[in-house]
C-alpha cells in the first residue's frame, strides 16, 4: 500500500517535470558579441527559441533584417561605415515570452566596428562655461572635410581643409545655470566621390550663475503657464514682455522663479517674444518665448446654399478660419473674386450663363495648412440649373437619407428617391473629376464601363438640393 503511494506521487512527480519541460519558452544566441570592420558590412547570429522575440535599443547605426519573429532565424546584423577613428560599441536587448506570456529581456547582444583609419576622432565634445572655452578634436583624412551646422554660440578656428586636422572650438559664455547642448556636422569626401556626414555633440558646462533655460514653450490655450528661474548675484528686472504676455514679476535678486501666463493663441501658427533680464551692473540675459499654435480651423458655410437670381448667378461664401487657405480647379463657367486668403474671410462665386437646356456640375478645391505646414484639401460641388440657380455643397458634409442600391454596385444601380423628384444624377472620380452627368433613366443607372474605385455620386433634386453618396464599383 505504502509502494503504491509512493509509485503513484513519483508518477505525478514525473508528469508535472515533464509538463514543466514541455511549457518552458527558450532563447538563446549562437553568440554574445559580433564584432565588424570599420566598413559598411554584414554578419549574422543564430537564434534559438521556441517562443516569440524581439530586438530592441538597436542604434541608428545598426541595421537589422528583422526586429522580431518565432522560433530559430539567422538574425543579419549591418552596419554603416564607422566614421570615428575609435571603436564604437552599442548593446542590443532581445526579449522574449514565457508560457504565461511575461517578458524576458535579459539576454543581451554587444555589436561593436572596429575604428576607422580617417575620419573624427570623438562623436562628443565637453567644453567649459565661460566665454572662451576652448576644446580640440582631429579630423584624420588625405581629402576634403568641412564642418557645417555649427550652434551660434560655438565658433572654429577651420571650417574646411583638403587634408587632415586638429580643430579648436572656443564657446560664448553659457548663460544657463544647466548644461547647454548642440551639435555640428563634419563632412567628408570619400574615394568614390560620395560624402560620408558625421554628427558630433558638444556639451558646454553649466554656468554659476544665469537662467534655467534660453527658451520657454508654453501651450495655446489662455491661461497657459510656464516656468524659468533666475540666478544671478544682486537685484533684476524683466523687459520686453508684450501683451499676450504676463510674468507674476518683474523685479527680484538672487534666484527666483518667473511664472509666465500667456493669452489665448487663437491662430495656427506658433508666436514668439524675447524677454530680457537684466541684471544690476548692466549685464542682461535673453529668454525666447514660444506659444503653441491653436489647432488649424477652416470651415465653409452654408454647407448648402441655392439662390434664384439668374441674372447675377452669384453666391456669397464665409470662410471660418485660423490659418492659410485658398481655392483651386476652378472650373471655366466659373468665376470667383478670391481665391487666396488667411483667416475669417468672404468670397463670391460668380457663374457665367448656363444656355444648355440641362443643369452643369463641376467641382473645386478648398485647401489649408496646419501648423506643421502639412496640406489638407476639401472637394466642393458647384451645380448649375437650366434657370440660372447657382448652388454649392460640401461632400465631406452632405448627409442625407436617401441612399444608392447595390452598394457595391457592379453595373446598375438605383436610387431610394422617387424618379420624379430627380433632376440630374453626376458621377464624380475620387479626385473631384466630373465622369458622366445623367438626366433620365434614374431607374437604372449604368455604371458598368466604369473601372474599379470609390466615386461619389451627386444627386440633384428638382427643389434644388443636392445629396451625397459614395459607391464602390466592383
Amino acid at each position: 500500500m505504502k509502494s503504491s503511494r509512493i509509485l503513484k506521487g513519483l508518477s505525478l512527480f514525473i508528469s508535472l517535470f515533464c509538463f514543466s519541460q514541455i511549457d518552458a519558452q527558450t532563447l538563446s544566441l549562437s553568440s554574445s558579441s559580433v564584432k565588424l570592420s570599420s566598413s559598411a558590412n554584414t554578419s549574422s547570429v543564430d537564434i534559438t527559441s521556441d517562443s516569440y522575440w524581439g530586438v530592441y535599443n538597436v542604434p541608428s547605426w545598426i541595421t537589422l533584417d528583422t526586429t522580431w519573429g518565432n522560433g530559430n532565424k539567422t538574425l543579419n546584423i549591418t552596419v554603416a561605415e564607422n566614421p570615428f577613428t575609435n571603436l564604437r560599441t552599442d548593446t542590443l536587448k532581445v526579449y522574449w515570452l514565457n508560457s504565461n506570456w511575461e517578458y524576458y529581456s535579459e539576454t543581451k547582444l554587444i555589436v561593436s566596428q572596429s575604428a576607422a583609419t580617417n575620419g573624427v576622432s570623438v562623436s562628443t565634445i565637453t567644453i567649459g562655461a565661460s566665454a572662451g572655452s576652448t576644446a580640440t578634436f582631429t579630423i584624420t583624412s588625405n581629402m576634403y572635410w568641412e564642418i557645417s551646422d555649427l550652434p551660434n554660440w560655438l565658433t572654429v578656428n577651420k571650417n574646411w581643409q583638403q587634408t587632415g586636422k586638429t580643430v579648436t572650438l572656443t564657446a560664448a559664455l553659457n548663460p544657463q545655470c544647466l548644461v547647454r547642448t548642440g551639435s555640428f556636422n563634419v563632412k567628408r569626401l570619400l574615394a568614390d566621390s560620395t560624402y560620408l556626414t558625421t554628427s558630433v555633440t558638444v556639451n558646454q558646462t553649466a554656468s554659476q550663475y544665469g537662467i534655467s533655460s534660453e527658451k520657454v514653450i508654453i501651450a495655446d490655450t489662455a491661461g497657459s503657464t510656464s516656468k524659468f528661474w533666475v540666478n544671478v548675484s544682486g537685484s533684476w528686472t524683466v523687459s520686453g514682455l508684450k501683451s499676450w504676455l504676463t510674468a507674476n514679476k518683474s523685479t527680484s535678486s538672487g534666484k527666483d522663479t518667473i511664472t509666465l501666463t500667456a493669452q489665448k493663441n487663437a491662430m495656427s501658427y506658433y508666436k514668439a517674444d524675447t524677454l530680457t533680464i537684466t541684471v544690476s551692473g548692466g549685464k542682461t540675459y535673453s529668454v525666447i518665448v514660444i506659444q503653441n499654435p491653436a489647432t488649424a480651423i477652416f470651415s465653409i458655410s452654408p454647407n448648402t446654399l441655392t439662390i434664384s437670381d439668374s441674372k447675377t448667378n452669384a453666391i456669397k461664401i464665409s470662410v471660418t478660419a485660423n490659418t492659410n487657405w485658398g481655392l483651386l480647379n476652378l472650373p471655366s463657367w466659373l468665376n470667383v473674386n478670391q481665391v487666396i486668403g488667411y483667416g475669417d474671410s468672404t468670397f463670391t462665386l460668380t457663374a457665367q450663363t448656363n444656355t444648355e437646356s440641362i443643369s452643369r456640375s463641376d467641382s473645386l478645391v478648398a485647401y489649408w495648412f496646419d501648423a506643421n505646414n502639412i496640406y489638407h484639401q476639401q472637394k466642393l460641388l458647384i451645380s448649375q440649373t437650366a434657370v440660372g440657380v447657382v448652388s454649392f455643397t460640401s461632400w465631406e458634409n452632405s448627409q442625407s437619407k436617401v441612399y444608392v442600391y447595390p452598394n457595391p454596385v457592379k453595373d446598375t444601380f438605383s436610387i431610394s428617391l422617387p424618379i420624379d423628384n430627380i433632376r440630374t444624377v453626376s458621377i464624380f472620380a475620387i479626385d473631384g473629376r466630373l465622369i458622366n452627368i445623367f438626366s433620365s433613366g434614374f431607374e437604372s443607372i449604368d455604371v458598368s464601363y466604369l473601372p474599379k474605385a470609390c466615386y461619389t455620386v451627386l444627386i440633384q433634386t428638382k427643389d434644388n438640393r443636392i445629396i451625397s453618396n459614395k459607391i464602390s464599383k466592383q
